[in-house]
């Protein structure tokens, strides 16, 4: 979900490098001086040097490209359902613009997602703390190579600790398996995996947890809208034209 930890942070943490709307120019199919071009959306190499001088340290180029992608189709969506033109919208501070419209974009999406009952999870995620849990992380890409067998050996590790120790990613993926079982094709610690359960050992009788049922509800909820969150965006990049100019960026990146 690395799209919407980086979006957020960008529209409620960045000030430099504010594109206004009216800045944003129709795509002249003739012009080749843009560095990335999104829909109707181009930006010159000028705004791409402004912009890649808010870089934050902690990501790298290609994660920031990512942002900039993301923060303009985000903020395409929120002008074509009228955001901009709502009175809670003109009230927002104008130097913070794009950040406010892309924010009350994402929360807004997000408190239209609907709570997800999930009785069973709670139960299961109860019951596997203080369990130690043998996975197996297999490659997507080598295990649907040709020579599926041997690759898939290759792309694999394995991964044995308690529950309570795995990742959010990982507990809640594997709440559906059965030992023996794999789950579908996930993107996990940047890498697109398959978990494989091997096995569930016996509950540790020393084990010790404080948490409540109603925190492990509110816990599964809140993964399941992120998940939703992060395919609509997948979805709405799809259906974007993105057009990155490698050679202009090269030579601004030097």
């Amino acid at each position: 979900m690395r799209y919407i930890y980086y979006i957020f942070f960008i529209a409620c943490a960045l000030s430099a490098g504010v594109i206004f709307f009216t800045q944003h120019k129709p795509l002249d199919s003739s012009s080749s001086d843009y560095v990335i071009a999104i829909n109707d959306r181009e930006i010159s190499i000028d705004e791409f040097k402004k912009r890649l001088a808010a870089h934050p340290p902690h990501i790298t180029n290609e994660e920031y490209i990512d942002s900039i992608i993301m923060k303009e189709l985000l903020i395409q969506e929120a002008k074509r359902l009228g955001i901009d033109k709502e009175e809670s919208f003109r009230s927002s501070i104008q130097d913070f613009y794009e950040q406010s419209l892309t924010k009350i974009l994402l929360e807004r999406k997000y408190n239209e997602l609907e709570k997800t009952p999930s009785g069973w999870k709670t139960d299961k995620y109860l019951d596997l703390l203080g369990r130690t849990i043998s996975l197996t992380l297999i490659d997507n890409i080598s295990a649907s190579g040709s020579d599926s067998s041997h690759s898939e050996q290759e792309g694999q590790s394995t991964l044995t600790d308690l529950f309570d120790n795995l990742s959010t990613d990982l507990k809640m993926n594997i709440l559906s398996l059965k030992p023996g079982e794999r789950s579908g094709p996930l993107t996990i610690f940047g890498k697109d995996l398959i978990i494989q359960l091997n096995s569930i050992g016996e509950k540790s009788k020393s084990a010790v947890h404080d948490l409540k049922r109603s925190d492990i509800d509110k816990m599964i909820d809140e993964y399941n809208k992120e998940l939703t969150l992060q395919r609509w965006l997948d979805k709405l990049r799809k259906k974007a034209s993105i057009r990155i100019n490698r050679t202009l960026m090269a030579k601004v990146l030097l």
